[in-house]
Formats: C-alpha cells, sequence, structure tokens
C-alpha cells in the first residue's frame, strides 16, 4: 500500500500531465481552446490541490520541486484567464526557487518572464522590467531561441506601455526576426499585433491596421482565437483613429463575442472599454458610462490597475462634459493616485487636467 506521500506525489504527478495535455490541447488553437479551458475548469480544484502539496514540499522534496516547477511551465496560460496576479505571483515565486535549487534553466527564464508579466498587470513596471531581463539573459546563456524572443518580447512591450516606442519597435522587431527563423508562427501573430498596437499609439492608424491585418491572417490560418481576438482590438483602434466608427464597433463585437466564447475576462474588458471609447465619441455619454462600468468590474476581478487608472479618466471625462465636475474631479483624482502608482507615462495630463478644473485642496505640479 502506497504511503500518503507516494499517493499525494501520484496525484500531483497526474495533474501536472493532466494540465500539460490541456495546454497542448490550447496551442493547437480553434475549437481547441474552449475545450482545453472547460477541461482544465473541470479539475481545477484538483489542479489547485498538486501544486500546493508540491510548493509546500519543494524546499526539501527533489521530486516534489520538479513538479512545483512543472505545474507553473504548463498552468500559466490557464492562470492570466482565472486567477488574480497576486496568486500567480505567490505560485511562481515558489517554482522560480524550486527551479534554481535544481538548476533547471528552461523552466527558470520561463517563471521569470511569467513573473515579469504578473508584475507588468499590477503596473509594477521596474520589478516587470528586472525579471524580463533576468529572463532574456538566461534564455540566452542556454541558446533558447524560442525563450530570446519570448524576453524581448516581453521588453519590447514593457517599453511600448511607458511611450518608448522607437526602443520597444526595435525589441519587437528583434523578437519577431527570432520568431520567423524558427518557424514560431503563434508568437510571430503576437509580434505583429503588438506591433500594431504601438503605430496606433503613435497616431500611425494606417500602419497599425497593416500590421494588425498581419497578425489576423497569421491567427486566422493556425486558428488560435485568443490572438485573433487580441488583432481585432488592436485593429479596432486604428479604425477608431481614422473615425471608422462602424468598422471599430465590428471589431470590437467580434471580440467580446470570441472572448466571451473562450471565457476570455481581460479581452471582454477590453472590447467594453474601446465600446464606451465609440460611445463617448457620439456623445452617448450614458451608454458610454455603462461600458466603463462593466469593463471596470473585470479589471478590478483581474487586478489590472493601469487599466483601472485609464478607465476612471474616461470616466472623469465623460461627467465632465455632462458638467458633472465635481465628479470628474474626483475620478480624476483617484486615477492620477493609481497613474503614479504604476508609473503611468500618461500621468501628466491628469494633473494638468485637475489643474484647469481646480481641486479641493490638493496641488498639482504641471510641467
Amino acid at each position: 500500500m502506497p504511503s500518503l506521500r507516494e499517493a499525494q506525489l501520484r496525484h500531483a504527478i497526474h495533474y501536472v500531465d493532466f494540465a500539460y495535455n490541456a495546454n497542448q490541447l490550447y496551442q493547437q488553437g480553434g475549437e481547441q481552446i474552449k475545450r482545453a479551458i472547460d477541461l482544465f475548469d473541470m479539475e481545477w480544484q484538483n489542479i489547485q490541490t498538486g501544486n500546493e502539496w508540491a510548493a509546500e514540499k519543494s524546499s526539501g522534496d527533489d521530486l516534489a520541486a520538479t513538479v512545483c516547477s512543472d505545474y507553473l511551465k504548463v498552468i500559466c496560460c490557464f492562470l492570466e484567464l482565472r486567477q488574480h496576479p497576486r496568486q500567480w505571483i505567490i505560485w511562481l515565486e515558489i517554482a522560480l526557487a524550486a527551479a534554481r535549487r535544481l538548476r533547471l534553466r528552461v523552466a527558470e527564464a520561463s517563471h521569470l518572464g511569467n513573473l515579469g508579466n504578473a508584475y507588468a498587470f499590477l503596473g509594477d513596471v521596474k520589478l516587470a522590467f528586472d525579471y524580463y531581463e533576468q529572463q532574456l539573459s538566461i534564455s540566452r546563456e542556454i541558446g533558447d531561441r524560442r525563450d530570446e524572443a519570448g524576453g524581448l518580447f516581453n521588453l519590447g512591450t514593457i517599453y511600448s506601455e511607458q511611450g518608448l516606442y522607437q526602443r520597444a519597435i526595435e525589441l519587437l522587431n528583434q523578437a519577431f526576426r527570432i520568431q520567423h527563423e524558427i518557424g514560431n508562427r503563434r508568437d510571430e501573430a503576437m509580434t505583429l499585433s503588438n506591433l500594431g498596437s504601438i503605430y496606433a499609439d503613435m497616431n500611425q492608424p494606417q500602419k497599425a491596421i497593416e500590421y494588425s491585418n498581419q497578425a489576423l491572417a497569421i491567427a486566422r490560418k493556425i486558428r488560435d482565437s485568443r490572438i485573433e481576438s487580441i488583432a481585432l482590438g488592436n485593429l479596432g483602434v486604428a479604425y477608431r483613429i481614422l473615425r471608422y466608427s462602424d468598422l471599430a464597433k465590428h471589431c470590437y463585437e467580434q471580440l467580446l463575442i470570441i472572448a466571451y466564447k473562450i471565457g476570455d475576462r481581460r479581452g471582454e474588458s477590453y472590447a467594453f472599454v474601446n465600446l464606451g471609447e465609440l460611445h463617448n465619441e457620439s456623445g452617448e455619454f450614458n451608454t458610454a458610462l455603462e461600458y466603463y462600468e462593466l469593463a471596470l468590474v473585470i479589471i478590478r476581478e483581474n487586478g489590472d490597475h493601469r487599466a483601472e487608472g485609464t478607465v476612471l479618466w474616461n470616466k472623469s471625462l465623460v461627467f465632465d462634459k455632462l458638467g458633472n465636475r465635481s465628479q470628474a474631479i474626483a475620478l480624476a483624482e483617484t486615477s492620477l493616485s493609481i497613474r503614479e502608482q504604476v508609473r503611468d507615462p500618461k500621468t501628466d495630463k491628469v494633473r494638468k487636467a485637475l489643474a484647469i478644473w481646480g481641486n479641493r485642496g490638493r496641488n498639482y505640479l504641471c510641467s
């Protein structure tokens, strides 16, 4: 009869294998994404139990440490859809310690990159940079080309969020070259989509449309509905810049359908924010506020502080247009506080608006 440890180890290993198979299914794209997520959800409690046992034993048990590290290599694509980033961080830090103790360098780089993602979602740019740079350094040291491209992609993305667009484009192009060389079509599509987003931020909508359409074509060819939804969102932003409201709305509605179908709450919130923007721009202010509220519920569930600061600022602008200056100021002050915490490069425009609107005793330094 197996001992308690043996039984718990077998349970943990079984659900690592289960999660690995669900991950492989997810990577196939198309209808398999929804099937993979459904399978993951069905066994989520067992997966958590297995991981928690492995994490608890990982510091003194090499087999448990290996299992602990393996769990976080195969479930992170699901955690982004299902768990708050602070919980990822707890699990990832234990997995990282296990990988380092056992000198599992490939796993170490993977955990570092995912820790960077978690901190990026929380708006901690400094820590995200640090983890991404460690990921890139290790992946180059061990010759892991796929993860090297991942590190370049992650750094490029975080540079873009800081408004350092040229550096972001350089890094993303480096990532794309590697992805193309090794035939990683899925990551190629993600990189093209992010380049489209950057060009939209730079107010170059035609380039944004070009890159977003390339990403969309690849995503549809490989049947990856999640990347398809991201590319549609970026395409919608470009159409909005050009005032093609009907085309933008169509893109956001398609994004919302896909996100809802595969259970991508982050994608749903992005669609709601942008539909809110469309209605704001067309003067339908109350409808815009309804969409922003729908987005905020999800954004707060996900712990995405950067997005929360943005949506609160958008709401403040709508209340100002409606003539409710006091509510506009209250929302803008909350947005400012969040943006200062996450070092948002667009923080100064909130300060300037508050300085113009007047405030209840606070001072705002405008440059």
